[in-house]
């Protein structure tokens, strides 16, 4: 019991420590991306509908996409999946215990942000109504809930709180063009129209900033216990992933098992074999830990 008490004591000190970090929680130059991003997807998307409705546009992008291989845009597709981006947190959750209480938060907003509008609009996808053969269709052919694409959604999600932290415009820019090209994969594969993507990649935007501010409201991450917890979700999904997921898009599988078990072989080094942080990357001027 005592050892248990002074390693709960630790991982509180290590915890606290490490909150601080990436560059502080408020980041002004990160909201304006974030937010004016988000504006600017979801006000795009709206003059999308005002224009030609919530169909336009599909059969003349997803025709100039197709001449790209199925097995590049499925693997793109498969890459914007909430499971397969949830799970990279593990890479870092060691190391930026705040990103990982972030993301936990950002599943949650995530799942709002997609799934009440889907059900208010209730739209139906590119398969309910073109025929088959008469576009370029990869993977399953999915009939309902459109708007807003999911997987923009998410991918935008998390390239928002890695922009929100890196202080670099050249590299906050890199991030959103990825997140862009796996965003237009879901138009590339069949499964959604323009303003599914527009709309998605825009309240992406948006779920990462709530994200970000309600791990600020409520900072509840840093304790031991809801760290752990948060962390055994995780590493719940990366073996879900590991075992059975399956997107349906070439090469998913593939990427799905090389993500988890990428992920996996990092929190095993990460907490049972060096699960102490290198004195170097600790921040400086605080006491020693427990013990």
């Amino acid at each position: 019991m005592a050892n248990e008490a002074r390693g709960l004591e630790r991982m509180r000190w290590e915890l606290d420590r490490l909150w601080s970090e990436p560059g502080g929680m408020r980041s002004a130059s990160g909201d304006r991306w974030l937010l004016g991003g988000g504006a600017v997807g979801i006000a795009l998307a709206a003059l999308i509908w005002h224009l030609g409705g919530p169909f336009v546009g599909f059969q003349p992008v997803n025709a100039a996409l197709e001449s790209a291989p199925d097995a590049f845009w499925g693997l793109l597709s498969s890459a914007g999946d909430g499971l397969v981006l949830g799970v990279l947190v593990l890479f870092v959750a060691r190391r930026y215990p705040r990103i990982l209480w972030i993301f936990f938060l950002g599943v949650i907003v995530a799942g709002i942000l997609t799934h009440v509008p889907k059900e208010l609009l209730d739209l139906p996808r590119p398969a309910a109504l073109f025929e088959p053969g008469s576009f370029h269709l990869i993977g399953p052919a999915l009939h309902s809930k459109g708007p807003p694409s999911g997987h923009s959604l998410a991918v935008f999600l998390v390239a928002g709180i890695a922009v929100y932290f890196v202080r670099s415009g050249f590299l906050r820019l890199v991030l959103l063009a990825g997140a862009a090209l796996v965003a237009l994969s879901r138009v590339a594969v069949g499964a959604h129209w323009p303003l599914d993507v527009v709309l998605g990649s825009g309240l992406g935007l948006v779920g990462a900033w709530l994200s970000i501010r309600i791990a600020e409201w409520l900072p509840w991450g840093r304790n031991p216990w809801v760290y752990l917890a948060t962390l055994a979700f995780f590493v719940g999904a990366a073996g879900v992933l590991l075992l059975s997921f399956d997107p349906g898009y070439p090469l998913g599988r593939e990427l799905s098992v090389f993500v988890a078990a990428s992920t996996l072989i990092v929190v095993f080094r990460h907490h049972l074999v060096d699960p102490a942080p290198a004195a170097a990357d600790l921040p400086r001027g605080r006491n020693v830990p427990p013990a």
